[in-house]
């Protein structure tokens, strides 16, 4: 289980954006997530610049790429919950 740290929450009418410390073992890095409504929907982007410590350096294209379809997958899911 990784530990994060929300090192910064602002809430400003209509938009909110946080940014987390991911401090591992297995992730380290950060991401920032804003969040803006847009009339009858919302509108999320997600910024994530993460490392895995213990990784070679040769698979990191790879585990991105897995990453990013795995994430997709949830976004997709929710959408539809």
């Amino acid at each position: 289980e990784d530990r994060m740290h929300a090192t910064n929450l602002q809430f400003d009418g209509s938009r909110g954006t946080c940014h987390v410390e991911k401090l591992g073992p297995v992730l380290v890095g950060f991401a920032e997530v804003t969040v803006t409504a847009q009339g009858d929907s919302t509108r999320v982007v997600w910024h994530e610049d993460v490392a895995v410590p213990y990784l070679p350096r040769f698979l990191s294209p790879v585990v991105g790429k897995a990453s990013a379809l795995l994430f997709g997958f949830a976004l997709r899911r929710m959408k539809h919950s």
